[in-house]
């Protein structure tokens, strides 16, 4: 049997919940894990390189649940300027960070690229098994 069709608004709020959840997990386990091996200012890092990306594609995907009624059109700008904003407060927080004397940049880079790609693929998961019809009857 196959599952119903979902509406645009169900997948969207699904990505932006697995983002979170997984961004989360990921920062927990990050966190524990630089803590053991290289200490306190390590686990900030990765915990920080774990919630990144996940901020980010969390807001996305929130921003596009927001629009879900809207017109392509206003979707896309909703999308557009919210990816602008975030990409100004991601470089500002990175510059900030690269101003913390003896900052560990390398548990952030590990968590961050662990972070993207699990969310990246639990997100190309998520929409690919959606049943969203692509065009609504008439």
């Amino acid at each position: 049997m196959t599952e119903p069709a979902q509406t645009p608004g169900q997948v969207f709020s699904r990505v932006a919940l697995a983002s979170a959840a997984i961004a989360v997990g990921i920062a927990l386990v990050a966190g524990a894990v630089y803590w053991l091996v290289a200490g306190q200012d390590a686990a900030v890092a990765a915990a920080i390189g774990a919630a990144l990306p996940g901020l980010v594609i969390g807001s996305l995907a929130g921003l596009m649940y927001a629009t879900r009624d809207a017109s392509p059109s206003v979707l896309a700008a909703a999308v557009l300027g919210g990816f602008l904003v975030l990409m100004i407060v991601l470089i500002a927080v990175l510059w900030g960070l690269g101003q913390w004397e003896g900052f560990p940049r390398a548990p952030l880079g590990v968590a961050a690229l662990v972070s993207i790609v699990a969310i990246l693929t639990a997100s190309w998961v998520i929409v690919g098994r959606s049943r969203v019809p692509y065009a609504g009857p008439k």
